[in-house]
């Protein structure tokens, strides 16, 4: 049994007229050029119209799994694009920097890679204060200093206990480091502001 190999796009109709005839070996999708390349095998074994169909709903699966890939892509694009935003615009205090960031999407445990960025971009003592809104629609926020800025005087802990109840929320930490979660989102500028004004920013 003789084999060829095609590209197909990957509108439907073009996929199906393609296929009439043939079953597929195998396929694999392209993201540079959008198409599909099917090794395809005619003969006695050409794919029944239901196999046609499983194999159109499989390629668009595909299809959709990548669309995913590349929006999770641009949204992380997008949160780096918002963290270097927040380091250039770092508040010089009394010996440390001080990162302030409103981010959106990222889950609690997302924000201490986010603090890990923070540490790595900015040369000398530093700490950070940042909030997220959650898939779910709830605040976390997080502070994280340096070593060299908690000598400085900066404290995380006390920074979130002050600022949580503004996102209906409770937390605290070491002074290094501390989280906190709230049921209010729309608190999260409120708190921001109140952790820049406690820190002299």
């Amino acid at each position: 049994m003789d084999t060829t190999l095609v590209k197909v796009q990957t509108d439907d109709g073009d996929l199906v007229e393609a296929f009439a005839g043939y079953a597929m070996r195998s396929a694999t999708y392209d993201l540079a050029s959008g198409t599909y390349t099917a090794v395809l095998a005619q003969g006695m074994e050409a794919a029944s119209a239901a196999a046609l169909s499983r194999m159109a709903e499989e390629l668009d699966a595909s299809q959709k799994q990548v669309a995913a890939l590349q929006q999770s892509n641009t949204e992380m694009a997008e949160q780096l694009t918002a963290i270097s935003s927040a380091i250039e615009g770092a508040v010089e205090l009394d010996g440390y920097k001080l990162v302030v960031a409103e981010l959106q999407g990222l889950e609690a445990a997302d924000l201490r890679n986010v603090w890990d960025t923070v540490h790595q971009k900015v040369a000398g003592p530093v700490a950070c204060v940042v909030a997220s809104v959650t898939e779910k629609g709830t605040p976390a926020l997080l502070a994280a200093g340096s070593d060299d800025a908690v000598k400085a005087g900066f404290h995380a802990g006390n920074v979130i206990k002050q600022i949580a109840g503004l996102v209906d929320g409770r937390g605290g930490g070491r002074p290094n480091m501390a989280q906190a979660g709230g049921k209010n989102a729309a608190g999260i500028a409120d708190a921001l502001a109140a952790a820049k004004t406690a820190l002299g920013a």
